[in-house]
Formats: structure tokens, sequence, C-alpha cells
């Protein structure tokens, strides 16, 4: 299930969810989260493992609880300062930060230096994408926290395709554009199941007159995927009778040749079309020597990019008029 963070509107239900998953996974909660001083910290929690031969051994974890959805931004280092002191504070050898974001690369390398700091200290990240998981294995949690999905999604093209476009006229509603994608992807074409992965802009628009409808980017083992969507009329055949495209689909096409000429280039961090720049945070959430390396081999950031224009019936797969170019 798809669940969209921004819904939870307080630092204080964030870490009220992640106190109730904690207690479901089989943590301890020896400190409830609080308002006023803390002393740097959210929630105690402990954990007592078994091994094999009947050893128990049992962990006392600081936990951090990082609520930025609404916003977006990343998890930076003046945003949990140094964790060591605070766990030696609350006697605590575990370090657990968790965010509806992601964490900054720098971020991610001072956790990972902590046991080399003290070695019998260990720290680790539970990012939006590691709490969905989590939260998926008890929708007794998700209940709690996440309202049923309205029912504001009609799965007639032209009614979606509709709302489609009225979200993007309203940066309140951009989430929902995600929870579009999700529930139709026969009409809207992307790897709904990996769409919780993505980061979404709409309606980038050019000085020349011309649209990406929606640009989604995702940052993977290979790379930097984009996709680009431009959406036409719905119901209407983007071709004529003799069989030549009408001239919708040609501005179309036309608008994806030129966007895709100016996307496959070098381009400065704070280029319209960098991947940094769609996803609203520094590198995109790729190390900066992957940039740097593309650049010196003369590549733009993109390791690859899809371009869907979507016109005509799409109702069913075998009504449809879709031109896909890889």
């Amino acid at each position: 299930m798809y669940l969209d963070f921004s819904a939870i509107k307080t630092g204080e239900d964030f870490e009220l969810l992640c106190e109730d998953l904690l207690e479901c996974i089989g943590f301890e909660i020896e400190s409830k989260p609080a308002r006023g001083p803390d002393r740097g910290r959210d929630i105690i929690a402990s954990q007592t493992l078994i091994d094999g031969l009947g050893i128990k051994d049992k962990h006392r974890y600081l936990i951090e609880c990082k609520h930025y959805a609404v916003s977006g931004k990343s998890v930076r280092e003046t945003d949990i300062g140094n964790p060591i002191p605070k766990m030696s504070t609350h006697s605590c050898d575990r370090y657990l930060l968790i965010t509806s974001t992601v964490p900054s690369e720098n971020v991610q390398a001072q956790l990972s230096a902590i046991s080399n700091a003290v070695p019998t200290y260990k720290a680790t990240i539970w990012s939006k994408g590691d709490l969905r998981k989590y939260l998926n294995k008890y929708p007794e949690v998700i209940k709690r926290y996440f309202k049923p999905e309205s029912n504001f999604i009609n799965t007639h093209l032209e009614e979606v395709v509709k709302t489609f476009k009225e979200y993007m006229r309203l940066p309140d509603k951009l989430s929902n554009i995600k929870k579009l994608l999700l529930q139709n992807p026969q009409i809207l074409p992307i790897e709904a199941y990996m769409s919780s992965h993505y980061e979404y802009r709409n309606e980038i628009q050019f000085p020349d007159g011309r649209m990406i409808d929606c640009f989604a980017v995702r940052p993977d083992s290979g790379g930097i995927r984009g996709y680009m969507y431009y959406l036409g009329s719905p119901y209407e055949d983007p071709f004529t009778d003799s069989g030549q495209p009408k001239k919708e689909l040609k501005f179309l096409l036309d608008s994806a040749y030129n966007h895709t000429s100016l996307a496959i280039q070098i381009l400065s961090q704070e280029h319209i079309l960098h991947p940094a720049i769609i996803m609203g945070q520094d590198s995109a959430g790729m190390k900066r020597k992957y940039f740097a390396q593309r650049r010196m081999r003369g590549f733009g950031p993109y390791a690859e990019l899809n371009i869907y224009i979507i016109v005509g019936q799409r109702a069913y797969y075998n009504e449809m008029y879709e031109i896909n170019r890889l």
C-alpha cells in the first residue's frame, strides 16, 4: 500500500506512529515521546535478542523521529546534531533515525562513522521507503494514522485526466498525483509498484510555451531514471483519416524531442530539469561523485529517460493510442 506521509500533519503524530510501529515489531518502549526539553531524544526503546545458543543480548536504542514529508526536505546534520554524546547521556548503545523523507548524504556518512568512533555503538536509518515497508506489515498501525482513501478518483479516463490536470494547478494537491498514478496504472503508464520511490514535479514551463505536464524521477543502482509525461486530448483520435498525426500530436512530439535534447545534456544543479531540482534535495539522493563521473565522460545526469505522450482513448488496452519512445 502506498502511504502518503504528508497526511500526518504534526511531528508529534509522527512520533506516536513510530512508537506504535516499534512496539509491534517487538521493541519495549522505555521512554515515550514528550514535549519540552528531552536532552536530544524522541524515544528510548530496548530490544532483547536470543541467539542460537540461548544467550540473551539486550540493546538500548536512542530513536529520533524527523517528519519533513510536508516540506519534502531531507534530514541534515544540523537537524540531528552529534548522536554520540546523546547516546551516552541516555545510556544507549544503538541509534535509530526514522524520517518521513530521506537523509542527506552527509547524515548517512555521519551515522556510518559512529561505530568507528565508538566500536560498541551502532547506528542506522529508516527512511520513507523503509518506513513504508515496515508499516505495511502492520495494517492496524496504518488504520490509526492514515485515513481510508477518499473516493476522489474516478476510473473513467476522462475524469482521471481532468482530476490530474486540476491537481497540477494546485501545489497542495501534488501528493495526490502519486495516488492517481498508483491507482490507475492501466491509464497512466508508470511502474505502479515502484511509485513510492519516485518524486514528481508538475507543469514544468519553458519560455517557448512548451510544457512537461509531469516529470517523475527515481535514483536507483544503475543511475537516475526520468519519466516525462505529456497529456493530450482524451477520447480524440490523434491521427487524421489518412493516418497523419494531427497538430496536437505533432506539437507534443516536438516538445518531447526538444525537452529530451535538453535533459540529456550536462546540466547545472540549478537547471529546471536537473534531478536535484525535480526531487528537491541535494544530489537527488545520489552520491555527488555520480554526477562528477558522468560530467567527466560528457554525459548528463540521467542514465535513462522515458517519454510518454498520452492521447486518445485509454480506458482499455486494446483501445488506446500511446507513443512511447525510450
